[in-house]
C-alpha cells in the first residue's frame, strides 16, 4: 500500500506560514505568547514546515535533502514564529555524547549561563513552569493514558533521555509535540507515553510581549 505523497502538507504548512505576515508583531495580549489562537496557528505551521528535514548534527537546512537537531529545530521554530529573535545554543561534538554530563541547555533557559548575554534574554522570554507531575500527571491503572495535560502548545520540554543527552520536543497541543531526533528526523510524539513523560526535567512556556514588557519595568530601577 503506498503512503500519501507528504509533500501538499509541507508546502501548505510553507505557504501559510508565510500568508501570515506581520502576525508575530501583533500577538501581544495575555500572560503567555500562545494564549492567541492565531499564534497556535503560526508554531503548528511553522513545525509542520520543517516536516521530512532529516536529523542533522549543527545543521538548519529545512526539506528533505537539508537537515537539522532537535535544538536547531528548537531555535529555528521560535525564530519563525516571533516569539525570540536569532539565537544560538552554543554546542560542540561532546554535548551530543552520552559522557556530556552538564546542564547546559536547562542553564541557559534559566538565565544561569553569566558569560552569554542570550541566556537573560531567554530567562526573560521563557517563564519556567514547576509542578510537572501535575501538569503531566503519571497514568493510573485502570487508565492506559492521561486525557488532558497541563501543556500548551509552543511549551518547550526538556526531556532527558539518558544521563548527559537533552532533548526539546516543541508542544503543538497538550499531548503532542513536535521534535527532531535521529533517525527519523522532524517528526511527532505523545508526551503522555511513559518513555517521554518520566524523562521531563523541566517545562517552559514563552510570555507575551506585553508580559516582558511588564517584566522588564519590574526589574528597572
Amino acid at each position: 500500500m503506498n503512503e500519501p505523497d507528504p509533500r501538499p502538507r509541507q508546502e501548505e504548512a510553507i505557504a501559510a506560514v508565510s500568508s501570515i505576515g506581520n502576525l508575530k508583531s501583533e500577538i501581544c495580549n495575555g500572560p503567555w505568547f500562545f494564549s492567541d489562537p492565531a499564534a497556535v496557528t503560526l508554531v503548528r505551521n511553522t513545525a509542520d514546515s520543517w516536516d521530512r528535514t532529516p536529523f542533522a548534527q549543527g545543521s538548519k537546512a529545512k526539506g528533505p535533502t537539508g537537515g537539522i537537531d532537535c535544538v536547531g529545530f528548537v531555535e529555528e521554530v521560535m525564530r519563525e514564529t516571533g516569539v525570540a529573535p536569532a539565537f544560538n545554543f552554543p554546542r560542540s561534538d561532546a554535548d551530543y555524547k552520552g559522557h556530556a554530563h552538564n546542564d547546559k541547555i536547562v542553564d541557559y533557559l534559566r538565565g544561569q549561563k553569566t558569560d552569554d548575554p542570550q541566556s537573560a534574554q531567554l530567562a526573560r522570554i521563557f517563564a519556567k513552569l514547576e509542578n510537572i507531575e501535575e501538569l503531566v500527571p503519571k497514568a493510573e491503572w485502570p487508565n492506559r493514558l492521561v486525557i488532558n495535560t497541563g501543556l500548551m502548545p509552543g511549551d518547550l520540554l526538556v526531556i532527558q533521555p539518558r544521563i548527559g543527552i537533552w532533548h526539546l520536543p516543541i508542544m503543538m497541543t497538550d499531548r503532542m509535540f513536535k521534535h527532531c531526533a535521529f533517525p527519523g528526523g522532524v517528526t511527532e510524539g505523545d508526551i503522555t507515553q511513559e518513555d517521554y513523560r518520566s524523562r521531563i526535567v523541566a517545562i517552559f512556556r514563552a510570555r507575551s510581549q506585553s508580559e516582558i514588557c511588564n517584566l522588564k519595568s519590574e526589574i528597572s530601577p
